[in-house]
């Protein structure tokens, strides 16, 4: 038979960050792009300024939770009262 081609067309990668807070609320982030430490760092910004008491982030081992920018942002993440958690052995 005759090979028929049909072009694929690809999009952006559409990426979703999403926060789940104690009282049942979810805080989200939708982008298309690639995942990057400056876009998490971003995201937890975002959020703990919304709150008046302190969260904790839960990340698992995706290459951007371990970035420079997101080691960098150590400091700044006390300042909003949040804490990091990594689980370098589990998968979200």
């Amino acid at each position: 038979g005759q090979q028929h081609l049909i072009p694929a067309i690809r999009g952006q990668r559409l990426n979703v960050l999403a926060a789940l807070m104690s009282s049942g609320y979810v805080e989200d982030c939708m982008f298309y792009g690639s995942m990057t430490g400056a876009r998490l760092v971003s995201f937890i910004k975002e959020v703990a300024q919304k709150y008046d008491k302190p969260i904790t982030f839960i990340l698992d081992n995706a290459s951007f939770h371990n970035s420079a920018v997101v080691k960098q942002a150590d400091e700044e993440f006390e300042k909003w009262a949040c804490i990091q958690k990594s689980f370098p052995s589990i998968r979200l």
